[in-house]
């Protein structure tokens, strides 16, 4: 019962909403709509922050069960830096339309709307596009970015390669053949409660398709989601530009205590 309950939480959790960035001149920060890349869409919203001085453009994906706001320090960090940022809340999350969570299966078609607005935005130079994701987002940008060839470069902080073994290693305690069955067992209500099989789509077999150099950043102190699932991704990128694991750093924590790792 306990794994049902915590698959039916996860997929539907409350949506907070998003506090803005007090960091950025309200004159250079627009609300923006867009729609995800399907067959029926969800509308998605999210901000624009323009930069006086920009030198590219940056989509920056937040985690699950957050906002866009909630990550206001890395978005801090890569608008000070001189970029263009588009921020948004996925779906289900924040003020974006949608009820439920599908831990990337879906939120990638809410990473590809997001690159489709921002490449049709007249600021963004296509020669000087990037994105960035942190923990689920980091996971969905993994499963989008073959089909964003504009994509200059990517950053993932903290993402999961595999939420088969984020199952497994949550259950850790229980008996192997537990484990198998509460694991099937989640599989089936998360396809249940959304239509999708939440495992179907794995970054880690998607990371190798990605053709733009790739930096894996995650603590090696993270309990959400094990640093051993970096490794699985790091294993697996063809074209990895740097890879960087702090020790005694816990999630999505580098932006806090090592932030030039963004600069």
């Amino acid at each position: 019962m306990i794994p049902v309950l915590l698959t039916i939480f996860g997929i539907h959790r409350p949506k907070l909403l998003p506090a803005g960035f007090q960091f950025a001149d309200p004159a250079f920060v627009e609300a923006v709509e867009f729609e995800s890349r399907e067959e029926n869409p969800l509308v998605l919203r999210g901000e624009y922050l323009k930069h006086p001085a920009a030198k590219g453009s940056v989509i920056v994906c937040h985690g699950v069960g957050a906002n866009r706001s909630d990550i206001s320090a890395i978005v801090e960090l890569v608008y000070e830096s001189e970029y263009n940022v588009l921020t948004f809340d996925f779906r289900g999350h924040g003020e974006s339309d949608g009820h439920t969570i599908t831990y990337g299966t879906r939120e990638r078609r809410d990473v590809l709307g997001a690159y489709d607005y921002l490449l049709s935005h007249p600021d963004t130079d296509p020669n000087k596009f990037y994105a960035l994701g942190v923990s689920m987002g980091g996971s969905a940008l993994i499963l989008a970015l073959p089909e964003m060839p504009l994509v200059q470069a990517a950053i993932v902080d903290s993402s999961f390669a595999d939420l088969n073994l984020m199952v497994h290693h949550q259950l850790k305690y229980f008996p192997e053949w537990i484990r198998v069955g509460m694991v099937s067992l989640t599989r089936l209500v998360g396809w249940m409660e959304t239509g999708a099989d939440l495992t179907a789509m794995c970054p880690l077999d998607f990371i190798c398709e990605i053709n733009c150099p790739v930096t894996i950043i995650h603590g090696q102190a993270d309990h959400i989601v094990p640093f051993e699932q970096s490794e699985l991704l790091k294993a697996n990128c063809k074209h990895l530009k740097d890879y960087y694991a702090p020790e005694d750093v816990d999630h999505i924590g580098t932006a806090m205590l090592q932030p030039w790792k963004y600069q």
